[in-house]
Protein backbone atom coordinates (compact mmCIF):
# COMPACT_ATOMS: atom_id res chain seq x y z
CA UNK A 1 0.00 0.00 0.00
CA UNK A 2 0.95 3.08 -1.09
CA UNK A 3 -0.11 6.69 -0.08
CA UNK A 4 -2.44 8.91 -1.86
CA UNK A 5 -2.44 13.01 -2.11
CA UNK A 6 -5.61 14.08 -3.38
CA UNK A 7 -5.71 17.62 -3.63
CA UNK A 8 -8.46 20.23 -4.13
CA UNK A 9 -9.36 23.64 -3.51
CA UNK A 10 -11.45 26.49 -5.60
CA UNK A 11 -10.40 27.74 -9.29
CA UNK A 12 -7.50 30.35 -8.72
CA UNK A 13 -7.05 28.93 -5.08
CA UNK A 14 -3.15 27.66 -5.92
CA UNK A 15 -3.52 23.93 -6.06
CA UNK A 16 -0.79 23.68 -8.68
CA UNK A 17 1.59 26.01 -7.23
CA UNK A 18 1.25 23.92 -3.98
CA UNK A 19 1.51 20.34 -5.94
CA UNK A 20 4.15 21.78 -7.60
CA UNK A 21 5.83 22.60 -4.60
CA UNK A 22 5.45 19.09 -3.21
CA UNK A 23 7.19 17.93 -5.92
CA UNK A 24 10.25 19.82 -5.24
CA UNK A 25 9.80 19.15 -1.62
CA UNK A 26 9.85 15.26 -1.69
CA UNK A 27 13.00 15.35 -4.07
CA UNK A 28 15.50 15.38 -1.70
CA UNK A 29 13.77 12.76 -0.17
CA UNK A 30 14.13 10.60 -3.36
CA UNK A 31 10.11 9.63 -3.15
CA UNK A 32 8.91 9.34 -6.45
CA UNK A 33 5.38 10.05 -7.19
CA UNK A 34 2.96 10.05 -10.32
CA UNK A 35 0.36 12.58 -10.50
CA UNK A 36 -2.90 12.69 -11.94
CA UNK A 37 -3.75 16.07 -13.15
CA UNK A 38 -7.72 17.38 -13.77
CA UNK A 39 -8.18 20.85 -15.12
CA UNK A 40 -10.69 21.48 -18.16
CA UNK A 41 -8.73 24.25 -19.40
CA UNK A 42 -5.18 24.12 -18.61
CA UNK A 43 -4.51 20.02 -18.17
CA UNK A 44 -2.23 19.47 -20.66
CA UNK A 45 -0.64 23.36 -20.13
CA UNK A 46 0.21 22.42 -16.32
CA UNK A 47 1.05 18.52 -16.85
CA UNK A 48 4.33 19.89 -18.89
CA UNK A 49 5.14 22.48 -16.36
CA UNK A 50 5.43 19.36 -13.69
CA UNK A 51 7.28 16.59 -15.69
CA UNK A 52 10.92 17.76 -14.72
CA UNK A 53 9.86 16.92 -11.13
CA UNK A 54 6.91 14.27 -11.31
CA UNK A 55 7.64 10.47 -11.93
CA UNK A 56 5.10 10.68 -14.81
CA UNK A 57 2.01 12.76 -15.18
CA UNK A 58 -1.58 11.82 -16.48
CA UNK A 59 -3.51 14.66 -17.51
CA UNK A 60 -7.51 14.53 -17.47
CA UNK A 61 -9.24 17.01 -19.56
CA UNK A 62 -12.41 16.81 -18.30
CA UNK A 63 -14.25 19.91 -16.53
CA UNK A 64 -14.49 17.67 -13.49
CA UNK A 65 -13.30 14.50 -12.11
CA UNK A 66 -16.15 14.13 -10.58
CA UNK A 67 -18.80 13.95 -12.90
CA UNK A 68 -17.97 13.44 -15.94
CA UNK A 69 -14.44 12.34 -15.79
CA UNK A 70 -15.16 9.67 -12.96
CA UNK A 71 -14.34 6.46 -14.43
CA UNK A 72 -11.06 8.33 -16.41
CA UNK A 73 -9.72 8.80 -13.21
CA UNK A 74 -10.62 6.01 -11.42
CA UNK A 75 -9.21 3.94 -14.20
CA UNK A 76 -5.73 6.04 -14.07
CA UNK A 77 -5.59 5.43 -9.63
CA UNK A 78 -6.09 1.71 -10.69
CA UNK A 79 -3.26 1.44 -13.16
CA UNK A 80 -0.76 3.75 -10.43
CA UNK A 81 -1.63 0.48 -8.07
CA UNK A 82 0.85 -1.54 -10.10
CA UNK A 83 3.44 1.29 -10.38
CA UNK A 84 7.35 1.23 -9.32
CA UNK A 85 6.98 5.06 -7.98
CA UNK A 86 6.07 5.42 -4.02
CA UNK A 87 3.23 8.22 -4.04
CA UNK A 88 0.23 9.35 -6.12
CA UNK A 89 -0.73 12.77 -6.36
CA UNK A 90 -4.39 13.90 -7.85
CA UNK A 91 -5.34 17.22 -8.03
CA UNK A 92 -8.99 17.74 -8.56
CA UNK A 93 -10.75 20.45 -10.44
CA UNK A 94 -11.63 23.63 -8.50
CA UNK A 95 -14.99 22.83 -9.07
CA UNK A 96 -14.82 19.25 -8.41
CA UNK A 97 -16.83 17.98 -5.22
CA UNK A 98 -14.95 15.54 -3.26
CA UNK A 99 -17.04 13.11 -1.64
CA UNK A 100 -17.69 10.90 -4.90
CA UNK A 101 -14.30 10.64 -5.35
CA UNK A 102 -13.63 9.97 -1.60
CA UNK A 103 -16.46 7.13 -1.77
CA UNK A 104 -15.34 5.44 -5.12
CA UNK A 105 -12.08 5.28 -3.51
CA UNK A 106 -12.92 3.46 -0.58
CA UNK A 107 -15.29 0.93 -2.21
CA UNK A 108 -12.43 0.44 -4.40
CA UNK A 109 -9.40 0.13 -1.69
CA UNK A 110 -8.58 -3.71 -2.70
CA UNK A 111 -7.69 -2.24 -6.20
CA UNK A 112 -6.56 1.01 -5.67
CA UNK A 113 -3.89 -0.37 -2.59
CA UNK A 114 -3.68 3.57 -1.53
CA UNK A 115 -3.17 4.04 2.31
CA UNK A 116 -3.22 6.35 4.25
CA UNK A 117 -5.21 8.33 1.63
CA UNK A 118 -4.95 12.34 2.55
CA UNK A 119 -6.90 15.07 1.00
CA UNK A 120 -5.32 18.38 1.03
CA UNK A 121 -7.53 21.44 0.78
CA UNK A 122 -6.03 24.38 -0.53
CA UNK A 123 -7.85 27.73 1.19
CA UNK A 124 -7.81 30.98 -0.58
CA UNK A 125 -8.10 33.68 2.33
CA UNK A 126 -9.28 36.00 -0.20
CA UNK A 127 -12.46 34.18 -0.22
CA UNK A 128 -13.13 31.99 2.77
CA UNK A 129 -16.12 32.15 4.51
CA UNK A 130 -17.24 35.32 2.07
CA UNK A 131 -20.72 35.16 0.69
CA UNK A 132 -19.97 34.02 -2.68
CA UNK A 133 -22.09 32.12 -5.46
CA UNK A 134 -19.70 28.90 -4.75
CA UNK A 135 -19.32 29.21 -1.00
CA UNK A 136 -20.96 25.74 -0.02
CA UNK A 137 -18.25 23.93 -2.37
CA UNK A 138 -15.42 25.93 -0.72
CA UNK A 139 -16.83 24.49 2.31
CA UNK A 140 -17.05 21.03 1.34
CA UNK A 141 -13.83 20.58 0.09
CA UNK A 142 -12.84 21.85 3.25
CA UNK A 143 -14.99 19.91 5.11
CA UNK A 144 -13.67 16.22 3.97
CA UNK A 145 -10.08 17.28 3.94
CA UNK A 146 -7.64 15.80 6.12
CA UNK A 147 -4.92 18.96 5.42
CA UNK A 148 -5.29 22.61 4.65
CA UNK A 149 -2.70 25.17 3.54
CA UNK A 150 -3.62 28.64 3.30
CA UNK A 151 -2.81 30.57 0.15
CA UNK A 152 -2.69 34.74 -0.89
CA UNK A 153 -3.05 35.02 3.01
CA UNK A 154 0.20 37.22 3.17
CA UNK A 155 -1.75 41.05 3.60
CA UNK A 156 -4.38 39.44 6.52
CA UNK A 157 -3.95 41.25 9.10
CA UNK A 158 -3.70 39.34 12.71
CA UNK A 159 -6.96 40.02 13.58
CA UNK A 160 -8.22 38.36 10.34
CA UNK A 161 -5.79 35.60 10.11
CA UNK A 162 -7.29 35.28 13.41
CA UNK A 163 -11.13 35.02 12.04
CA UNK A 164 -10.34 32.82 9.00
CA UNK A 165 -8.57 30.26 11.67
CA UNK A 166 -12.17 30.19 13.40
CA UNK A 167 -13.59 29.83 10.13
CA UNK A 168 -11.70 27.23 9.42
CA UNK A 169 -12.20 25.06 13.13
CA UNK A 170 -15.92 25.44 12.80
CA UNK A 171 -16.19 23.86 9.21
CA UNK A 172 -13.22 21.31 10.11
CA UNK A 173 -11.73 20.89 13.79
CA UNK A 174 -9.57 17.92 12.71
CA UNK A 175 -8.16 19.28 9.78
CA UNK A 176 -4.24 20.09 10.17
CA UNK A 177 -2.57 23.26 8.65
CA UNK A 178 0.11 21.71 6.17
CA UNK A 179 2.98 22.94 3.58
CA UNK A 180 4.09 21.58 0.77
CA UNK A 181 7.45 20.68 3.37
CA UNK A 182 5.45 19.70 6.43
CA UNK A 183 3.46 17.34 3.87
CA UNK A 184 6.75 16.02 2.35
CA UNK A 185 8.69 15.12 5.58
CA UNK A 186 5.28 13.79 6.54
CA UNK A 187 5.45 11.28 3.86
CA UNK A 188 9.12 10.86 3.94
CA UNK A 189 8.65 10.07 7.83
CA UNK A 190 5.77 7.08 6.60
CA UNK A 191 8.64 5.99 3.87
CA UNK A 192 10.75 4.95 6.79
CA UNK A 193 7.70 3.18 8.14
CA UNK A 194 6.68 1.14 4.95
CA UNK A 195 7.93 -1.73 2.91
CA UNK A 196 6.80 -0.35 -0.96
CA UNK A 197 6.94 -2.90 -4.06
Amino acid sequence: RKPLVVITGFLGAGKTTFLRGLLEATAPYQIKADVILNDYENAYLDSETLRATAASVEPIAASCACCEGMDFLIDLSVSAASSRNELLFIELNGTADPIPLLESFTLLESKLLRAPRWHVCILDARHLGKNTSHRRLRELQLETASHFALSHSETLTSLERSTLYERIRAINPLASETTPELLAAALASLSNRMTWS
